[in-house]
């Protein structure tokens, strides 16, 4: 079962507990549907398990009773209590495993829901372990990043332009190509970056499902390939944009 970011929770919160929502901050939850009825017609008893850091799962130990009834009364205005839907009754904290991808907190932000479902798709692949399709879209948001950016500042671009191509033209027009750098560690970094695009590409041709592949029946993409695909296409992405973001305010 895919997980749902606790986000619209803490956004209940934010205004009458805050303390409560920077509990929540970075959780993610599940609903774990129980087979007993409740009020409604057909609802069922339903408790919200929530995935939290060791220090979060810490904390919730010392929530009162009027503390955990506050996040319940949060998960009601997002699950309403209702005829033939989950009834949320109660929550549970656990511990949630390490994050395997990295975050992506200035895209997060980002009101480009394409962008949005992309990165959705890479952390839901990986889960799912279907790890080719994780590496296509790990390289289709790289993308879409360097095409909102050029589409913005109004830069003509070919639809079936190479990734690599797409990269070198967002970094020359945001200041990030290594030739207008004189810290000599960060032309080092930067020019890696070009190299690490051009991986990424190859990586998606010849380890994910957007190309067909001769029957190989023994052979499974390993996990850590999809990792690294998502790890650096989310990484590159997020400071793309954060830089991106940095020169729109002020300009």
């Amino acid at each position: 079962m895919s997980r749902n970011r606790s986000r619209p929770i803490e956004e209940v919160l934010t205004h009458s507990r805050p303390d409560l929502a920077a509990l929540l901050a970075d959780t993610t939850y599940e609903l774990d549907e129980g087979s007993t009825y409740g009020s409604k017609s057909c609802s069922t008893l339903t408790t919200v398990l929530l995935f939290a850091s060791a220090e979060q799962v810490g904390q919730s130990k010392k929530l009162s009773y009027e503390d955990r009834r506050c996040i319940i009364e949060a998960f009601h205005a997002i699950y309403p209590v209702q005829d033939n839907a989950p009834e949320i009754c109660d929550i549970s904290f656990c511990l949630a495993q390490r994050d395997e991808t990295r975050p992506t907190p200035y895209l997060e932000h980002v009101d480009f829901e394409y962008i949005s479902e992309q990165i959705r798709k890479c952390d839901e692949k990986i889960e799912r372990e279907d790890f080719d399709g994780a590496i296509t879209n790990a390289r289709t948001l790289l993308e879409t990043v360097c095409k909102t950016i050029l589409t913005i500042r109004n830069i003509e671009f070919k639809n079936n332009t190479d990734l690599s191509q797409l990269y070198k033209s967002v970094a020359h027009e945001i200041g990030l190509a290594p030739e207008y750098k004189t810290d000599k560690n960060v032309k080092q970094i930067l020019s890696g970056c070009n190299g690490i695009v051009s991986g990424l590409s190859a990586l998606r041709n010849s380890h994910s499902d957007a190309h067909g592949k001769s029957p190989s029946p023994n052979y499974k993409t390993p996990k850590r390939y999809a990792l690294l695909a998502v790890g650096v296409a989310k990484t590159l992405s997020d400071f793309l944009y954060a830089t991106f973001i940095k020169q729109e305010h002020n300009s």
